[in-house]
């Protein structure tokens, strides 16, 4: 005998519908136990903790749960999740030809893949498959592409069977049809059969169901609906209605004991960010438990679990929260697994500086010292470091040359830090090579065992070493295709981002937060509803590839119009479950993307909340209304002036070493802006941004003064060897870079268009200037009325028989301006550069000259000008170092200036 309960959305009660039909059930039939299964595992624990007493004789399981049970000891073989299901279904595709010329092995055409040949197997095509072929044939007479493309998909579906089988794997449905074929011979050992919530079923669960109803004596079925709500109304059940082919059965309805809820009078709250959003529902939670709601009496809920749950991770205990939470993460979003993460995406992207910062901080990697540890992030970023193995191999040189006195404090542990970073080198040696995928796996476990890795979360660790495992003997049946180092970074990444760990967090007394999924049919006075933008819930429909959406239908697959009326299902059971309110939400902003509103929403929305008028409640909140009592005042420095001027000096002098070597660029900066002068120099203050890689300016920058340098060498000059000495000097630049071959040519090109102009603008040096002097040469004097001495490098300097000119490269976009605010005498670095060579060859300065390497175009001030820019920039010169010496940190006059209005500080510096 089959009995159906239909029960209503919301009921109201202390009870839920599933907990006051076993209570029926307890009452009417107490000698008897019962076997209760749901599809969410959150549900069966939650039923079975009211009815603790009867646990000895009744059993309370997820689908899931209830299949491993019944498959304990049956030998069924190694798991295939959806891991392992990736990487058989990549080695398939690069087994054979012609797989390759109709799919690619990205994730998505593999993730598509791996979901087809799940649904296939699901709904029984896969015992089938000539029949699977010939039906496909006959619905996809479009596009003969379209149909290849689908008949392939049987073809590795009957591969992808072949291999479990040889192996002795099985995957889900595979598990499922065992335990149905176990329960076809024998009993459950339960009286009454318990079925909670089932809506939707393939039919290899159908086959699974129909014999664990029929070898049970009672069954009893709840099934979910509202006839009242229109939007829903049409929706069916799939299990409903098989269920009532398999015996006898009755109906009892549960009438629902208040009005429905209307969407139509929810009010619906517009965060700014999904931080915004989750701080917004820890305030009213506040609020609720200040009105004596406990907190079990309150859901959470989001349809991106993975994109909220690190912001309730931080906020709830920031407002003192107790919450748990059930969710599956990604492996590559677990710290545990991230120096893993790293050292793949530090092949893909070579060596970026963060990512290299951020693997030799990593404490699961015990092979790196302390000392390493300390010094990469800043040393890396005094070097200037953006990316790959060249510049990191050239980390002490770079920071020797940017900061000599930094360098020389530090020389021990750069030495340090060098034998640390020669690790990540050898490590990234061995994975760097075009082979298989498991010869990739196996160089991993390699690469982790040389940097000492170690995962202390056992849970964790044994999943991982499962994995490894599992890949290793899966890809021992393939000649696996050799890959390009990224390809396999890429294809293991990928595999990570499927493998899944459950990571639960429980607290007695506390607010639940879970996935929509398991959210339905429990208990609760209050609803969070938060995430409902339009992408996110309903979940924007995956590109189907493979089958069309209408082939889909016919084939009794799950569909795009289905999915929508599921999650519109679930939508209204939730909004009709909590006993007393439902507060539904959604951020207006994700991934620094502009999202819209999910469609489920009513039209009318509330504006985005303003949380500075909650009450404040934690340290960080109450020193902010402090600050803001204080007024704006508080925010901003002052002018400095030390006035202790032998103490100030008896300081600087330190900053600057001890015989106070001041650079000309240090100089320069100083008369820019005094008080930037002073954050940066004196307080040593930074803005952390990190380097970008900019092809332009970083590379071709840095590349095309080394080119110069290379094609220009101290003595006379030879115009017609300069362009092949500048093509020689192009291509022994790029032999060092580890560049792509794209970017390369991208250079050779540049180079090639500039090369003209170049040869010509040395032409007219040459008529002047025959000779070099130097290249890249460090100069020094002392000053005059100032105990001190400045000093700086020179990327050239040309001479004929009584004058010499300072050449200074610059390659970025400032190049003109710079040339500008020399002649203004704003800018005093070429004629400080002209005094340390006149000092050292006895010559007269003739001329100073920017050269643009960007134009390819050499500008040189007047002649006629060049003396008195010379005698005045040492006098601007002694005047700024004595004025840094006393301590005197004016801030910049001329309000309003386009350097003011970039400045990195203007947000602390307040002009009157």
């Amino acid at each position: 005998m089959i009995k159906i309960y239909i029960c209503p959305f919301s009921w109201h009660k202390e009870k839920t519908p599933s907990e006051e039909v076993l209570r029926m059930i307890k009452l009417s039939e107490s000698k008897k136990s019962v076997l209760y299964i749901s599809p969410s595992g959150r549900k069966a624990e939650e039923v079975k903790s009211s009815f603790s007493a009867e646990c000895k004789t009744w059993g309370f399981y997820s689908l899931d749960r209830f299949i491993n049970k019944i498959l304990t000891g049956t030998g069924t073989g190694k798991y295939v999740d959806d891991k392992l299901k990736l990487i058989l279904v990549t080695e398939i595709l690069s087994s054979d030809e012609k797989y390759a010329s109709l799919f690619n092995t990205s994730p998505g055409t593999v993730n598509v893949l791996s979901e087809l040949l799940t649904d296939f197997k699901n709904y029984g095509f896969a015992s089938d498959i000539p029949g699977l072929k010939k039906k496909l044939t006959a619905l996809l007479d479009t596009y003969d592409r379209v149909t290849e493309r689908a008949l392939t998909s049987v073809d590795i579906l009957e591969k992808y069977q072949a291999t479990i089988q040889k192996l002795g794997f099985s995957d889900d449905v595979d598990r499922l049809s065992l335990a149905g074929a176990l329960l076809g011979n024998n009993k459950t050992g339960y009286d009454i059969l318990v079925l909670d919530g089932f809506f939707d079923v393939t039919a290899k669960q159908k086959e699974f169901f129909s014999p664990l109803i029929k070898n049970s004596k009672d069954t009893v079925l709840l099934h979910y609906e509202e006839d009242a709500l229109e939007e829903i109304k049409g929706v069916q059940s799939d299990f409903l209605e098989f269920a009532k082919t398999l015996g006898k059965t009755s109906v009892v309805k549960i009438k629902r004991e208040t009005d429905l809820r209307s969407l139509a009078a929810q009010k619906v709250t517009k965060a700014l960010s999904l931080e915004a959003e989750v701080n917004g529902i820890a305030h009213h939670i506040l609020d609720l438990k200040k009105n004596n709601t406990g907190y079990r009496d309150i859901l959470v809920t989001f349809p991106s679990m993975f994109s909220y749950i690190p912001y309730v991770e931080r906020i709830f205990p920031k407002y003192k929260i107790p919450f748990s939470t059930s969710v599956d993460r990604p492996y590559v979003s677990l710290q545990e697994l991230l120096p893993v993460t790293l050292l793949l995406k530090c092949i893909l992207e070579e060596l970026p500086r963060r990512m290299v910062v951020d693997l030799i901080n990593s404490p699961q990697l015990l092979a790196f010292d302390k000392v390493s540890r300390e010094l990469i992030s800043p040393a890396s970023r005094k070097a200037g470091i953006t990316g790959g193995f060249l510049q990191w191999e050239e980390l002490a040189k770079r920071v020797k040359n940017e900061e000599p006195d930094y360098f020389e404090e530090n020389l021990e542990n750069i030495r340090m830090l060098e034998s640390d970073l020669k690790k990540v080198f050898l490590a990234l040696e061995g994975l760097n090579k075009n082979m298989d995928l498991l010869g990739f796996t196996k160089g991993l476990r390699k690469v982790l065992l040389l940097l000492k890795y170690s995962i202390t979360d056992e849970e964790i660790n044994k999943g991982f070493q499962e994995l490894l495992n599992g890949m290793e003997k899966m890809l021992k049946l393939f000649k696996g295709r050799k890959n390009k180092p990224e390809e396999n970074a890429r294809l293991f990444l990928n595999i990570l981002s499927k493998s899944h760990y459950k990571q639960e967090h429980s607290a007695p007394d506390s607010v639940r937060v879970l996935g929509v999924l398991d959210t339905r049919g429990l208990y609760s006075g209050h609803l969070f509803f938060g995430g409902l933008s339009d992408g996110d819930f309903p979940l924007k429909p995956k590109q189907e590839m493979i089958i069309p959406d209408k082939a889909r239908k016919e084939l009794g697959l799950v569909h795009f119009l289905r999915r929508i009326e599921l999650q519109r299902l679930h939508f209204y059971r939730l909004l009709q479950g909590p006993r007393t309110g439902v507060y539904l939400s959604y951020p207006v902003q994700k991934d620094d993307k502009l999202v819209l509103p999910s469609n489920f929403l009513p039209e009318i929305i509330k504006p985005p909340a303003e949380q500075v008028k909650a009450a404040a409640l934690t340290t960080e909140e109450l020193q902010s209304k402090e600050g803001r009592t204080e007024g704006l005042s508080g925010l901003f420095f002052e002018s400095s002036e030390l006035t202790d001027k032998a103490k100030a000096e008896q300081y600087i002098r330190s900053v600057f070493s001890r015989n106070a070597e001041i650079s000309v660029t240090a100089i320069d900066r100083y008369l820019d802006c005094p008080f930037v002068f002073y954050l940066e120099k004196i307080l040593k203050l930074e803005i952390l941004e990190e380097p970008k890689f900019e092809i332009e300016s970083a590379a071709i920058g840095t590349i095309l003064h080394n080119v110069m340098e290379g094609a220009f060498e101290p003595g006379k000059k030879i115009p017609e060897k300069i362009e092949e000495k500048i093509i020689r000097s192009v291509e022994a630049e790029l032999k060092k870079t580890n560049l792509h071959e794209f970017w390369k040519d991208h250079i050779r090109n540049r180079v090639t268009l500039l090369l003209k102009r170049i040869i010509k603008q040395e032409q007219l040096i040459f008529e002047e200037y025959p000779h070099v002097y130097c290249v890249e040469k460090k100069g020094r004097f002392k000053l005059n009325n100032v105990d001190a001495a400045v000093k700086g490098r020179i990327d050239r300097v040309d001479n004929n028989e009584r004058e010499f000119a300072v050449i200074d490269y610059k390659s970025g976009s400032g190049a003109k301006k710079y040339f500008d605010k020399t002649v203004k005498g704003e800018s005093i670095q070429l004629a400080l550069y002209a005094r340390m060579i006149a000092v050292e060859q006895g010559r007269t300065c003739g001329g100073l000259c920017v050269y643009d390497l960007k134009e390819g175009r050499a500008r040189f001030v007047k002649k006629e000008k060049v003396a008195e820019l010379y005698d005045e920039a040492l006098i601007t010169a002694e005047k700024a170092v004595q004025s840094i010496l006393n301590g005197d940190f004016p801030k910049k006059e001329g309000k309003g200036s386009n350097t003011c209005y970039f400045c990195a500080y203007a947000a602390i510096c307040k002009k009157s």
